[in-house]
């Protein structure tokens, strides 16, 4: 099902990869309006586990429901926010990036995300790297990809 969203070749020139480990699962969104819906998770591995790509997605969602998918999808923005990581924002339209890192961390990756809403479906796409910081340009370009995969609320009706 992963490979619906992002194309390997496209994720491992966003890494560096040569080689992608490929994981998918489910979650469940704890609160709110939209809590029947399941959020799905994938994510891409180097073969070196020195970087990664995660998408997370709320599929279908009413109008009402979408900014509680989005903040569910942003939960690994979130996580990194607790730990007084720097951060840069940049906005491309209504997607909205971040650029998280912890300079004396050398344990924690720096990550870079974007989160926005592709017909209907909350979609966060962001690359955690113990590498060097990944570029706005290059998460923006998947989150790109991987929304013109979704349906639209037309497409899927048919």
């Amino acid at each position: 099902m992963c490979g619906r969203w992002l194309k390997a070749d496209e994720i491992s020139a966003a890494i560096g990869a040569e080689k992608l480990v490929t994981a998918a699962t489910n979650g469940r969104i704890a609160a709110g309006p939209a809590t029947s819906k399941p959020v799905q998770v994938c994510s891409w591995a180097a073969d070196d586990k020195q970087a990664n790509v995660n998408l997370f997605f709320v599929p279908s969602l009413p109008p009402a429901a979408i900014a509680q998918g989005l903040r569910t999808v942003e939960h690994q923005l979130g996580e990194m926010r607790v730990q007084h990581a720097n951060e840069e924002r940049q906005d491309f339209g209504d997607v909205h990036c971040s650029s998280l890192s912890k300079p004396s961390s050398k344990v924690l990756p720096r990550v870079t995300g974007c989160v926005g809403e592709a017909h209907g479906t909350a979609l966060y796409v962001g690359i955690a790297t113990h590498r060097s910081q990944p570029a706005f340009d290059v998460v923006k370009r998947l989150y790109d990809a991987a929304a013109a995969r979704f349906p639209s609320s037309d497409q899927a009706a048919q």
